[in-house]
């Protein structure tokens, strides 16, 4: 005899998220024709997620810490600035940090997103590393990003993202 059983929250939580990867995967590679259709689906796995698990953060960078968290990354904090600019913090551990800083680093560019050194333009996305020796932790500074830039059309992601090394 068959049974349902039911999927709990944490393991639709984790599908939703995956869906999230691959929807942006999709919204990266498709023609610009197809990008509103990709962001509309984008939108509704965000709310979905949203409506399992909601998060207590700023409400413009709902999504990408949804797509962060979806690579792996533990985010503690996400909001605007009072400067303006987005930002989302992620926790890693204290030996993973400069690899992690890169890996995130590369997911943004992977995804169409100019990133340049902390500092360097004011509005653009930056990726820094902090470490603080008093309590052991480890911080990745997300800066400049947002569900508007990520996903819904401030920046166009494109097939052909120019490569850009680290330094």
């Amino acid at each position: 005899m068959l049974r349902f059983q039911p999927m709990n929250s944490s393991t639709y939580q984790e599908q939703l998220e995956q869906q999230l990867v691959v929807a942006a995967r999709g919204l990266v590679a498709a023609p610009e024709e197809d990008r509103e259709k990709a962001r509309e689906y984008i939108r509704m796995i965000c709310d979905q997620l949203n409506a399992v698990h909601p998060l207590e953060l700023g409400e413009t960078t709902k999504c990408v810490v949804r797509w962060l968290h979806a690579h792996g990354f533990e985010t503690t904090e996400g909001d605007v600035a009072e400067a303006g600019k987005a930002y989302v913090l992620l926790v890693v551990a204290r030996d993973e940090a400069v690899d992690e800083a890169d890996r995130v680093r590369g997911l943004l560019i992977e995804h169409g997103l100019e990133v340049v050194p902390y500092g360097r333009e004011q509005s653009a996305t930056s990726v820094i590393q902090t470490y603080d020796p008093g309590d052991g932790s480890a911080i990745i500074e997300v800066l400049g990003v947002d569900d508007a830039r990520l996903f819904f059309g401030q920046v166009k992601p494109t097939r052909d993202a120019p490569a850009q090394e680290v330094p």
